[in-house]
């Protein structure tokens, strides 16, 4: 007889709680911090200057946490603007011209290595969703062998050359020997033939 058993978790719900209705206000903060780093490219010439790195890079990111539109995000990237946050609220069309410039890819990955930086100490599982339900952990051993072999020089023709002169020898690697399985045959002719021919009954399933 088979029965199913559903596993429940403890919970701490006061700091679960807390940590719901701070989080917003945590993020703001921590992403200045990111952000003070920002270092803003220098303008050449007397136009406008443009909208500050760094700002954008804030707008851009508080409009991802809020799911929502960037004119939709324009109050809230306003009201950072009031508490100080940002030193002026970009304009959502701001956004989406950064957005395309080929700068702004690295500096993104590396706020998020800079943010990731803290948790190194006391993260050690990871998922690619980030929520950690995702993740397998298996230990295996991976043994090398054959290890500070000494290299295999071919045999190399007397040389004869002038004082001063410079020498080049030709030099290469020994790749390892190809398996064979034992129903196929050793040549090399003869394996090609076989792969090509299987993959040709393959593709012609697939049509």
């Amino acid at each position: 007889m088979t029965t199913e058993a559903r596993i429940t978790y403890s919970q701490d719900w006061p700091a679960y709680n807390r940590a719901q209705c701070e989080e917003r206000r945590r993020v703001e903060l921590l992403l200045r911090g990111l952000c003070d780093g920002i270092e803003q490219p220098p303008h050449p010439g007397r136009g406008r200057k443009p909208a500050l790195f760094a700002d954008v890079v804030y707008a851009a990111a508080m409009k991802v946490y809020g799911t929502m539109s960037g004119r939709r995000s324009t109050g809230d990237v306003q009201a950072c603007a009031e508490r100080g946050l940002v030193n002026k609220a970009p304009a959502y069309n701001t956004l989406f011209k950064y957005a395309e410039r080929a700068e702004l890819a690295p500096l993104l990955k590396a706020l998020v290595y800079e943010s990731a930086a803290p948790l190194r100490a006391v993260e050690t599982t990871f998922a690619t969703d980030s929520t950690g339900f995702a993740t397998s952990t298996q230990t295996f051993t991976w043994t090398v062998t054959d290890v500070n072999r000494a290299p295999v020089l071919a045999a190399l023709a007397d040389q004869t050359s002038v004082e001063s002169a410079t020498v080049a020898l030709p030099w290469g690697r020994v790749r390892p020997r190809r398996y064979v399985s034992p129903d196929r045959s050793s040549t090399p002719g003869s394996a090609r033939s076989s792969r090509k021919s299987s993959s040709a009954g393959m593709c012609k399933g697939d049509r």
